[in-house]
């Protein structure tokens, strides 16, 4: 508030600085607010279909190498086999025994950072504009890929997949939206590891955080059948 008076100059009449200042608190407040709600949406435009509901990851994938998305050069060094809880930053555990998602820091549960998720079906799927399939979702110890907090196909109508941090190939761990949500704790996707958006943002922000800071070795991503 310092600062606005101090941006307001002293030869600013009183009162417009008064009316200035009030105006400052009826603002401040409707900017956190719409910025607190901005990514709390839990449903898409009506008609619109989430990417991973229509295509498998296989082809998701194919569609990410057209676009320059992702790099197969990538993939052997996201590797991770000797990962350990105990002597890793960050930590993401999902069990698709449980369909639980649990974060680590250094072994340790962080607080509150543990929820709900879909993983693959394990049955056969046969989603429109794509071959059948079984829905799997792959197991294995690896570091995060390539992130994107927008992702939109170029095949399928523009259909998102949104706050995306690849696990391996064209799975993906994202938001979900809509009747997915009500899903979450049950083997419910095509292969991807689906999240409520609100979990799906803080694991985000997470993961880029800690890639900025210390690397992309500093996260390592398990999903076990556990």
């Amino acid at each position: 508030m310092d600062s606005l008076l101090h941006h307001l100059g002293p030869e600013v009449n009183p009162m417009k600085k008064s009316f200035l200042l009030a105006l400052s608190f009826f603002l401040i407040p409707f900017q956190f607010s719409s910025a607190a709600q901005r990514d709390t949406i839990e449903y898409l435009p009506e008609g619109q279909v989430e990417l991973p509901d229509v295509m498998s990851p296989e082809d998701i994938y194919k569609d990410m190498l057209q676009q320059g998305l992702v790099d197969e050069s990538d993939e052997a060094e996201l590797d991770a086999p000797t990962a350990s809880p105990d002597d890793t930053m960050t930590y993401i555990l999902v069990s698709k025994s449980r369909q639980h998602l649990y974060v680590y820091r250094y072994g340790q549960l962080m607080s509150g950072w543990d929820w709900p998720v879909s993983t693959g079906t394990e049955q056969l799927k046969c989603p429109k504009r794509a071959r059948c399939r079984i829905a799997h979702t792959p197991t294995g110890i690896r570091h995060p890929g390539v992130l994107h907090w927008t992702h939109y196909s170029t095949v399928w109508d523009n259909a998102p997949m949104h706050r995306a941090i690849q696990f391996t190939g064209g799975v993906f761990l994202h938001a979900t939206y809509g009747n997915n949500i009500r899903n979450l704790g049950n083997r419910a996707s095509g292969g991807c590891i689906r999240q409520h958006p609100a979990n799906a943002e803080r694991l985000y922000l997470l993961v880029q955080e800690m890639i900025g800071k210390n690397g992309r070795k500093a996260v390592v991503i398990q999903v076990t059948e556990d």
